[in-house]
């Protein structure tokens, strides 16, 4: 696949929070859906969620988006980990993308017109 592929860093225990951000209600949306929502509007066709903490929870909601999901079992050594697992899968799914965009999961104003721009 040609083109730009986002990976949306999703792995996170959300500690400090107390509450799974990545599921956290705004707008009538999950905040990850709300990343989704913005790659695909801008445009992007290949999306990966890389998830860890709260597996059991996370999952369906990732599964429900459609999109490409990549568990990371060492998301407690820090993101760095979610990062190299998200690239290796583009890297290995889809060899002729030309860039990847890293996302958070928990930035839901970030839209597809500051993706664009």
């Amino acid at each position: 696949m040609k083109g730009p592929c986002s990976i949306i860093l999703a792995a996170g225990e959300s500690t400090r929070m107390g509450e799974i951000k990545q599921l956290l209600p705004w707008r009538g949306k999950s905040l990850l859906e709300h990343a989704v929502d913005a790659a695909f509007g801008a445009g992007i066709e290949r999306i990966v969620v890389v998830y860890g903490a709260h597996v059991e929870k996370i999952e369906p909601e990732i599964i429900r988006l459609g999109v490409d999901r990549v568990y990371n079992e060492d998301w407690k050594l820090g993101v760095g980990t979610s990062i190299r697992k998200g690239v290796s899968h583009v890297l290995e799914a889809a060899p002729s993308t030309d860039g990847i965009l890293i996302q958070l999961a928990d930035q839901p104003r970030v839209t597809k017109k500051e993706l664009l721009a």
